[in-house]
Order: structure tokens, then C-alpha cells, then sequence
């Protein structure tokens, strides 16, 4: 499932704030985003990795800069994926 390595990446705050950030303001250098979430490069690295992997960040190169988003539709995915495992609507009433 999807979802399952979404979630999986999410076990850390910092990694909730970097999707938070990156939602707010895309895209991102790492060391713009290190910045706004607040730690270090090195600390923003090793965060990052889970969630490239569960495919919700993704990565550009633009010159020697590498900028990260979200992926939304991949986002969207593991919400609906989500909600439909727990047998709820997203639909609004």
C-alpha cells in the first residue's frame, strides 16, 4: 500500500514540518528548507530520505541546486487510500 510507507515516514515530527513547509512554500533548497524547519542539513537529509522514498518529496536539479516539493497527487493518493482502508468519506456534506 502506499499509504503504509506514507505514514511510515511521517513517525517524526521534523519529517511532518518539512511536508507542512513544503506545502506552504514550494519548492525549497535544502538549505532554505533546513532554515525553515529548523535543523541542520545533515538532520534535513536523513529526513528527507523517507519521504523521497515514500514518493510524497521530490527532488529537481536546477543548475547545482537541488529544490524539493511535495508531490500532491501522490499526497492526495495516500490520503484516499487512507480514508478508504478506514471506510470514510472525504466527501464534504
Amino acid at each position: 500500500m502506499l499509504a503504509d510507507a506514507f505514514y511510515s515516514s511521517l513517525a517524526h515530527p521534523s519529517r511532518r514540518e518539512i511536508i507542512r513547509v513544503l506545502t506552504e512554500n514550494p519548492p525549497l533548497s535544502a538549505g532554505s528548507l533546513a532554515a525553515r524547519v529548523g535543523v541542520s542539513r545533515s538532520n534535513l537529509s536523513a529526513h528527507l530520505r523517507p519521504l523521497r522514498e515514500s514518493r510524497v518529496v521530490r527532488w529537481s536539479r536546477r543548475g547545482n541546486v537541488i529544490m524539493y516539493t511535495v508531490d500532491q497527487e501522490v499526497l492526495a493518493a495516500c490520503l484516499r487510500e487512507t480514508a478508504e482502508s478506514l471506510n470514510v468519506s472525504l466527501e464534504e456534506s
